[in-house]
């Protein structure tokens, strides 16, 4: 059952992120926001490993973020936000059920994971980011595989 649970998640995810226009995808950087181009970008395996992301994620952290906290991210360090046309549900093994329509994943600072440690935090919301930091102690290697599609993307 659980691997059927799996499969439709994953089956939604990738539905809901097949159409370029699904998805808009935008790169922050010291306060300047990029909105990258998704034709240039490999949306399959952006949804992928953000499906990854999210369904290996371990715990929510004890720490309560609000919407100043989200702004200074987005102005004072880099990150990398993915926001759906709509909402996406994913199983995770350790939070159960997940509904989304927004992403915002740290690229660097106190969120940001390192080549030294695999643990990352990103942030899901509705129309507005939840307050609650999801943790995952593996998603490094992720991190790094969407670091490389945005990469490509910027060229």
């Amino acid at each position: 059952m659980k691997l059927f649970l799996l499969f439709l998640t994953t089956l939604t995810f990738f539905n809901c992120t097949k159409d370029s226009s699904d998805m808009m995808i935008y790169l922050y950087e010291k306060g300047e926001k990029t909105k990258l181009d998704n034709s240039s970008l490999n949306l399959a395996e952006i949804s992928a490993v953000l499906n990854s992301l999210i369904k290996n994620a371990d715990e929510f952290m004890r720490l309560y973020m609000d919407e100043d906290r989200f702004e200074y991210l987005k102005k004072e360090e880099s990150a990398i936000e993915f926001v759906l046309e709509k909402e996406t549900i994913i199983i995770s093994a350790q939070l159960g059920k997940l509904k989304f329509k927004r992403i915002l994943i740290p690229l660097s600072g106190d969120f940001a994971g390192n080549e030294k440690s695999a643990n990352i935090t990103f942030f899901i919301g509705d129309d507005k980011y939840f307050p609650e930091p999801i943790n995952n102690n593996n998603g490094y290697n992720d991190l790094a595989k969407l670091k490389l599609e945005i990469e490509k993307a910027k060229k």
